[in-house]
C-alpha cells in the first residue's frame, strides 16, 4: 500500500478519534477542547546489508562496496549516514565511501555502520601472481677470477615490479661460472653459461661468456742450468698476465734449440745428449721464455777402498793401511778417515785430527799400499775406522765415492804411570739427601787418556756429604767438601756444596711455563688434624681426609729441603695392607693439566709389602686414581706408576727412560706431570726423567692425595714400624 494512502487513513482515523474526543468533552465538561497534531518522526534503521558479501583482491587492488539499508518492516531507506571500517588495516582498508584497498595477503571483515545497525563483508587479499622476471643485465662478458653482479625484477601481469617475492639462482655450466644467493657471479673457465633467476615458477635469464687471461709473459725457470751427459734437469715454465701476476691451466710447449745437445720433454724434462750449449725454450699462447743449459762430458766417481785393515797399535795408536784409489778423474784420490769406539756410525764418528792419518789425508799414487796412524787414542780401548775417498774441498764442492770397508782394533794397555786425575765435574752442588755423580779421568805424562785404572774415591767431610765406590756423592748435611779421586798415587778433587735448600729457581726444575700455582706448602705442624673429620689445613688448601688414630703426625728433621717441620706417616709394627695411616688431600678443579712435586724421604730400615709395592701419591682424573709407588724391583727399589681400580688394559708403567735406585733414609724430590688432554704422562727422580708413557686419562684432574698405602691386599703385616716423611708440595695446573 502507498505510503501516502496509510498516511491519509491514519489522519482520517485521527480526525475521527478528534471529533469524537470532543463531543465527549464537552458533553462532560460543556468546555471547548482544542488538538494540535504535528509531523510524524522517520522510520529507524533496522538492518544493514553489504554487497558484495564477499570479494577477492591482490594486494593494490581495489573494489566498491555497497550497503542496503531497510527499517523494521523491510523498507529501504535512504539518505542514512554509513561508517565503514576494517577488522585488520594491515591486510585491507576501507574509505569512508566503502572503497576497499587490498594491503597485504591475509583476510579482513569489512564493517558498514548506521544508527547503530551493522553488515559485513569478508575480503581476502593476495599477492599478485608473478608473471615474468627480468634479469639485469641480459648479457655480460668478464675473465677468469672476475665477478659482475646480476640483478633480478619479479614482475606483476601489468610489468609493475613486484617485491617481497623470493628469487633462486641457477648456473647451466659451474665450471665456467658460478653464481651466488644474491646474483652474483663469478667466472672459473673460459667458455659461456646461461644465468636463470627464478621466482614463483617464472624465469629469467642473462647470458655470461668467460674468457682467459691473455698471456703476456712465460718465465722459465732455473733460468741457467748445467748437466753432464746422460743426466737430466726439469725446467718449469710460469706463464703470467700484463701485472706479473701466475696464470695457471695455460698450454706450455718446449723445444730445444739443438737436440744433438740436449732434449726436453713435454714437460720440461731437459736430458743432455751430448758435450755442447743449447737454449730450451717455452711457449704458452704466443708468448715464449727460455733458458740456457750447458751440458757437460760425464765424470765418474771417486773409486772405493775395500781392503782398510788394522797393522799396528799402541796404548794410543793405532796404524792403518790401504790401497789408494782415483778421484774419477785420474788423479789420487783424498781421504776423510774416522773412528769410533766400540761401534762405529759413520754419520757420528770421529775425523781424525792427530797423526798421519789426519783428515784430509791427501793421496800420493793410484794403486800404491798407503800407511798412516791415528794418535790419541785411549789405552786398551777397542775402535772401528772407516774412509772415504773425495776429490775437492771438504765442505765446499767435495764429490765422494763409497764408503770403505770397516777394521777394528783394539790399543794396547798403557804401562805408563798415572800423571794426572781429574775430576768431573770440578764442582757441584745439590740438596741434602740429592746425589751427584762424579768421574774420573785419568792421564799419562803426554796427556793420553788412561783407561781400566784403579780409583778410589774419599770425601773430605762425610759429615756434608758421602761418596761412593763409583764415584755417586750424596748429601748429607748442609756444608761444603771436597770428592776426592786418587789412582796410581795421583789425585784429584771437585768441589762440593750441599744446601738445605733448593738453589733459587730450580725447586721444580721441570714444571712447565705458564702454569698456576693451586699450592705450595711446606707440610709443617699445622698438616695434621686429630680425627677423622675433611677439615682444612690453615689457609692452604689442604684437606686431611684419613687419619683415625692419629699415624700422621708433625714431626722436625733438621736435614728437610724445607727446614724443618715435616709431615710424618708411621706405620706401626702389625699395620695390615692395603691402606694408608693418614691421607692429605689438595683439591683441583677439572684441569687438564697439572703438575705436581714434593720432597719424600722413606725410613732405613723399611719392610717392603709382598707385592712390592709401596705407595706414594696419588692423582685422581674422572673415577680414576693414578698412584705413584717405591716399588721392590728384587734387587733395588725404584719409582712405579700405577692404576687403582684399574679397567680392563691399564697397567702399571715402569721405568722407561732412566732407572735411578731410591737410597732409603735420604730425601729425594718426586716430580710428576699428566695431560688429560693428550694422555701423556711423565715422572721425574731427583731431576732425572725416569718415565714417559701415554696411559690416557677418563677425564680431567680433580685432585691430588698423598695417601701413603703399603701394598694392596691381601692381609699381610708389618713386622717393624717403618716411615714416610714428606716435605713441601707444590701443586700448578693449567
Amino acid at each position: 500500500m502507498p505510503f501516502t494512502f496509510k498516511l491519509s487513513q491514519r489522519l482520517a482515523r485521527m480526525r475521527l478519534g478528534v471529533v469524537l474526543l470532543s463531543t465527549a468533552a464537552l458533553a462532560a465538561c460543556e468546555k471547548p477542547l482544542s488538538v494540535v497534531v504535528g509531523p510524524k518522526s522517520p522510520a529507524p534503521v533496522a538492518s544493514v546489508a553489504v554487497a558484495p558479501a564477499s570479494l577477492n583482491l591482490t594486494v593494490g587492488s581495489t573494489q566498491q562496496l555497497s550497503t542496503v539499508l531497510t527499517d523494521a518492516s523491510g523498507n529501504v531507506l535512504t539518505g542514512r549516514s554509513v561508517t565503514w571500517t576494517s577488522s585488520s588495516l594491515t591486510v585491507a582498508t576501507v574509505s569512508a565511501g566503502g572503497v576497499v584497498t587490498g594491503m597485504a595477503p591475509g583476510t579482513a571483515t569489512l564493517t558498514a555502520t548506521s544508527e547503530g545497525r551493522s553488515g559485513t563483508a569478508s575480503a581476502g587479499v593476495s599477492n599478485a601472481p608473478v608473471v615474468s622476471v627480468a634479469v639485469s643485465p641480459a648479457t655480460a662478458s668478464l675473465t677468469v677470477g672476475q665477478t659482475v653482479q646480476l640483478t633480478a625484477t619479479p614482475q606483476g601481469a601489468n610489468g609493475n615490479p613486484l617485491s617481497g617475492r623470493v628469487v633462486t639462482w641457477a648456473s647451466t655450466a659451474p665450471a665456467v661460472a658460478t653464481v651466488t644467493g644474491s646474483g652474483l657471479v663469478t667466472g672459473v673457465a673460459a667458455g659461456t653459461a646461461t644465468i636463470t633467476a627464478t621466482s614463483e615458477g617464472q624465469s629469467g635469464t642473462a647470458a655470461i661468456t668467460v674468457s682467459n687471461v691473455p698471456v703476456a709473459s712465460v718465465t722459465v725457470s732455473p733460468a741457467t742450468a748445467g748437466v753432464t751427459v746422460g743426466q737430466t734437469v726439469q725446467l718449469t715454465a710460469t706463464p703470467k698476465d700484463a701485472s706479473g701476476n701466475p696464470l695457471t691451466g695455460r698450454v706450455v710447449t718446449w723445444t730445444t734449440s739443438t737436440a744433438a745437445v740436449a732434449t726436453v720433454s713435454g714437460s720440461g724434462l731437459v736430458t743432455g745428449v751430448a758435450a755442447g750449449t743449447a737454449t730450451i725454450t717455452a711457449t704458452s699462447e704466443g708468448k715464449s721464455g727460455s733458458a740456457s743449459l750447458t751440458v757437460t762430458a760425464p765424470v765418474n766417481s771417486p773409486g772405493a777402498v775395500t781392503d782398510l785393515a788394522v797393522t799396528g797399535v799402541t796404548a794410543s795408536s793405532v796404524t792403518l793401511a790401504f790401497t789408494e784409489v782415483s778421484d774419477g778423474t785420474g788423479q789420487p784420490a783424498s781421504y776423510d778417515v774416522r773412528y769410533a769406539p766400540g761401534t762405529l756410525a759413520w754419520g757420528a764418528a770421529t775425523e781424525v785430527a792427530q797423526g798421519t792419518c789426519a783428515v784430509p789425508l791427501a793421496g800420493t799414487s793410484i794403486g800404491a799400499k798407503r800407511t798412516c796412524t791415528v794418535l790419541g787414542l785411549a789405552a786398551a780401548t777397542g775402535y772401528q775406522f772407516q774412509l772415504v775417498a773425495f776429490r775437492g774441498t771438504l765442505g765446499v764442492n767435495a764429490v765422494f765415492g763409497a764408503l770403505s770397508n770397516v777394521a777394528s782394533g783394539t790399543t794396547a794397555v798403557s804401562t805408563a804411570p798415572v800423571a794426572s786425575v781429574t775430576v768431573s765435574p770440578g764442582s757441584a752442588s745439590l740438596t741434602v739427601g740429592a746425589a751427584q755423580q762424579f768421574a774420573a779421568i785419568l792421564k799419562d805424562a803426554s796427556g793420553n787418556v788412561l783407561t781400566g785404572g784403579t780409583v778410589s774415591w774419599s770425601s773430605s767431610n762425610t759429615a756434608v756429604a758421602t761418596v761412593s765406590g763409583s764415584g755417586l756423592a750424596t748429601g748429607v748435611t748442609v756444608g761444603t767438601g771436597t770428592v776426592n779421586a786418587t789412582s796410581g798415587g795421583v789425585s784429584g778433587s771437585a768441589a762440593l756444596t750441599v744446601n738445605l735448600n733448593p738453589a733459587p729457581g730450580t725447586a721444580w726444575p721441570n714444571e712447565p711455563a705458564g702454569f698456576t700455582t693451586v699450592t705450595d706448602y711446606h707440610l709443617g705442624t699445622d698438616a695434621i688434624a686429630a680425627t677423622y673429620d675433611p677439615l682444612p689445613v690453615g689457609t692452604s688448601g689442604w684437606v686431611v681426609q684419613w687419619n683415625p688414630v692419629g699415624n700422621g703426625t708433625a714431626a722436625v728433621d733438621p736435614t728437610a729441603p724445607v727446614p724443618s717441620a715435616v709431615y710424618q706417616v708411621m706405620y706401626p709394627s702389625g699395620w695390615i695392607d692395603g691402606s694408608a695411616p693418614s691421607t692429605l688431600n689438595s683439591p683441583m678443579f677439572n684441569n687438564s693439566q697439572v703438575y705436581v712435586g714434593w720432597w719424600w724421604k722413606p725410613s732405613n730400615p723399611w719392610q717392603t709389602d709382598p707385592s712390592g709395592t709401596n705407595k706414594i701419591a696419588f692423582l685422581w682424573a674422572g673415577n680414576v686414581e693414578m698412584f705413584i709407588s717405591m716399588h721392590w724391583f728384587g734387587s733395588y727399589y725404584a719409582l712405579e706408576v700405577g692404576q687403582e681400580m684399574r679397567n680392563a688394559g691399564a697397567g702399571n708403567y715402569d721405568p722407561n727412560i732412566t732407572t735411578t735406585p731410591i737410597t732409603l733414609g735420604q730425601w729425594h724430590r718426586i716430580e710428576w706431570y699428566a695431560n688429560a688432554t693428550s694422555g701423556a704422562m711423565e715422572v721425574w727422580l731427583d731431576g732425572v726423567l725416569q718415565t714417559r708413557v701415554t696411559p690416557g686419562f677418563p677425564g680431567a684432574f680433580t685432585m691430588f692425595q698423598l695417601s701413603p698405602t703399603w701394598g694392596g691386599c691381601c692381609g699381610n703385616t708389618k713386622s717393624e714400624t717403618d716411615y714416610y716423611w714428606y716435605n713441601s708440595a707444590h701443586v700448578s695446573v693449567q
